[in-house]
């Protein structure tokens, strides 16, 4: 008897500990955490490699969008696109269906309630997929990709860029003017009020007359805000509460960009986009990590490996050409936009029946001979006063 309440206690004794550890997992996962990847990018900051297309990509396919008889796109507007659709944002915004067929447009230009100066600064926000588009300095509008209005913002400051973290809550990074300013990153709510700004830790001497755009780089990946500061060799991400923490550390080494060079104008524009890894745009999948960045004042493009480590590093020239397209023969690959895994491109109908008509293309032999039959047979389906075509990589996992 006395050995079975023995037992019958110890059993009780580990279920209290069990649920105790349990629920210390539980805890430790809930709180914020600074754990980041290193990624060494210094050593191959300029490097020429030979890498393809099909190195990285498992397929890529062409869709032509749809040319209504008023809606005629130039070809230099920007895109995103989900599961379903396309978006296309350009002095309108228009939306197409994921087989190119043109929908409706999504709200419009003007300067009255609930309408936007221009939907070339809008951007889709992946979580709640609304789309929200700057009216003025101070306000944002969104709308639902059934073009029904849905609130106005007001913004508590004339940000450079603001980018959505929640339903409820946005991030914007201000003119970094002044080398004493407080902060550079405000959050804030719908209603344009504080909820906190994030330190200014790259103070230079005095007040800079430089404007510089990309002394931000936001992105979506995984429906959650990340950022990169010029000056920071960190990029974060935001949790859908608002909560900032570190998720990758770039080994950047003399290659980092000093906020000092805001100081003099001349070194400033002799040095920025020679000496240092300056990031114009970012792209997140589930294996890479891929900058275009400015360095020894060539546009490049570096992909970073995830699961391998391997980086590698791609000069664009001076024609800001892609990375070579081995799989049909057909146009280099610059990404313009991404959906985890899905990179997506826009060319002008001209620039594909004009690369198709090449010598280039015809002496070439690509890595799958039938696509290359497919992207020529696309291009004499085309007139040249079509709208875009959207060039979509899949990349692998």
């Amino acid at each position: 008897m006395h050995q079975a309440n023995e037992q019958s206690y110890m059993k009780k004794i580990m279920r209290i500990t069990l649920v105790f550890s349990i629920f210390l997992v539980l805890a430790s996962c809930s709180r914020p955490t600074d754990d980041k990847q290193v990624i060494p990018v210094r050593q191959h900051i300029g490097n020429q490699p030979s890498t393809k297309l099909s190195d990285y990509a498992e397929d890529i396919y062409y869709i032509p969008l749809e040319t209504p008889e008023d809606l005629h796109l130039r070809g230099n507007e920007r895109v995103a696109v989900t599961s379903e659709h396309i978006i296309i944002f350009g002095g309108q915004c228009y939306l197409f269906s994921k087989n190119g067929e043109f929908i409706r447009r999504i709200g419009s230009r003007g300067r009255g309630p609930g309408e936007y100066s221009t939907a070339s600064t809008g951007y889709f926000f992946p979580y709640n997929s609304n789309i929200y588009f700057p009216a003025s300095r101070i306000k944002t509008v969104a709308y639902s990709l059934n073009n029904e209005y849905l609130e106005e913002i007001n913004l508590p400051h004339n940000f450079v860029v603001h980018r959505n973290i929640s339903d409820h809550l946005l991030a914007g990074y201000r003119m970094f003017h002044d080398g004493n300013a407080d902060w550079n990153i405000f959050v804030f709510d719908n209603n344009g009020d504080s909820v906190w700004v994030k330190e200014n830790k790259f103070r230079f001497s005095g007040v800079s007359e430089i404007t510089f755009y990309n002394e931000i780089s936001f992105y979506y990946y995984d429906d959650k805000l990340h950022m990169k500061e010029l000056y920071s060799d960190t990029i974060y991400k935001f949790s859908h509460n608002g909560e900032l923490s570190s998720k990758y550390s770039l080994d950047l080494g003399d290659y980092s960009f000093p906020p000092e060079l805001k100081e003099d104008f001349e070194q400033f524009l002799s040095a920025s986009s020679r000496k240092y890894f300056n990031v114009t745009n970012i792209y997140e999948s589930a294996r890479y990590l891929i900058f275009e960045y400015r360095f020894n004042r060539m546009n490049n493009i570096m992909i970073c490996d995830k699961i391998t480590g391997d980086i590698e590093n791609f000069p664009l020239g001076d024609n800001n050409d892609g990375i070579v397209n081995d799989f049909d023969g057909g146009l280099p690959f610059l990404p313009e936009y991404n959906s985890n895994n899905l990179f997506v491109q826009l060319f002008n109908p001209f620039e594909i029946k004009d690369h198709v008509a090449g010598e280039d293309f015809k002496n070439n032999s690509p890595k799958f001979p039938e696509k290359k039959n497919e992207f020529e047979k696309l291009a004499n389906s085309l007139d040249e006063y079509d709208n875009p075509v959207l060039m979509l990589v899949r990349m692998k996992e």
